[in-house]
Order: structure tokens, then C-alpha cells, then sequence
């Protein structure tokens, strides 16, 4: 065992040595891995499935549809049980309940339906739609509250 942590030490001190790249014979560039790097230069005459909106091709019909689907569809399928807000993905409705409805305070302006997310943008609209200015109002280390003073804002 004495001779084998020997050998270690020895022939394996220090960082492992650096990967060998390999140069691809397509294209010339040096690469980690040239299988994977190979499957980039599949000819793109090959691709069977045509988008008729762009001409773009895939290879398989999934690939199209998920193109046609995130790129030239407005459909928004999902909606937020909440707030009634549609997303084209349940993806992107979990991210919008997780940042809205569970972590998110919600800014809601008085003056009209407006709702924001952030205060920055909150006092922004504020001033610059309803002329109204804002004061931060410190009440502890974690307690903040906006009052409104009701001033115009001036240019």
C-alpha cells in the first residue's frame, strides 16, 4: 500500500495535465470533443422539416414545432390562476407565480390599475403619470413604507 500512495504522490502531484484538442478535419478548429463537434457540421440540406413561415429546417418534426410554437405564435396557453395572466409555457408561469404571488410585493398604483413589481419602476410611474412624488419612509431595519406626498413633480 506504502508503495502505491509513493507512486501517487509522485507521478500525480500537482494539477492534471491539460486536455489534448483535437483538430477538425471540416472545418480546422481545435475542439474538446470533436464527435459532438462533428454533429455541427450535419449539412443543413438534410434537415427534412421545413418551417413554411421562415424556411428555417430541423431535423426531427418536434424541433419544428417547438420552433413555429416559441418563434411565430402569439398563443398563450397557460394561465395564472391567480391574476389570470397567459404565458406560452408552464415554465414561464411558475417563474411568474414564484417572483409574483410567493416572493414578489406587489406596488399597486391608487390612481389607476397599474400594478409593479420593483418600487423603482412603481415611483417612476407615479411621477411621470400622475405627477405624484414619493418619500421612503424607514420604520426598522426591515419595515419600509411608501408615503405619498402628493406634491406635483416639477421638470
Amino acid at each position: 500500500m506504502k508503495r502505491l500512495e509513493a507512486h501517487v504522490k509522485e507521478k500525480h502531484a500537482g494539477p492534471p495535465p491539460p486536455k489534448k484538442k483535437k483538430l477538425c478535419p471540416v472545418c480546422g478548429e481545435e475542439v474538446n470533443d470533436l464527435v459532438q463537434h462533428s454533429k455541427t457540421h450535419k449539412l443543413y440540406d438534410e434537415r427534412k422539416f421545413v418551417c413554411v413561415l421562415c424556411d428555417k429546417k430541423f431535423e426531427t418534426q418536434y424541433a419544428l414545432r417547438r420552433h413555429k410554437f416559441n418563434v411565430h405564435s402569439n398563443e398563450k396557453p397557460i394561465q395564472c390562476e391567480l391574476c389570470g395572466k397567459n404565458f406560452k409555457t408552464e415554465s414561464n408561469m411558475k417563474d411568474h407565480h414564484k417572483h409574483i404571488h410567493v416572493n414578489g410585493k406587489v406596488y399597486q398604483c391608487g390612481s389607476c390599475p397599474r400594478n409593479f413589481i420593483q418600487r423603482f419602476y412603481y415611483e417612476k410611474h407615479l411621477v411621470n403619470k400622475h405627477g405624484i412624488v414619493t418619500q421612503l419612509l424607514e420604520y426598522g431595519p426591515d419595515e419600509q413604507e411608501l408615503k405619498l406626498e402628493g406634491t406635483a413633480a416639477t421638470s
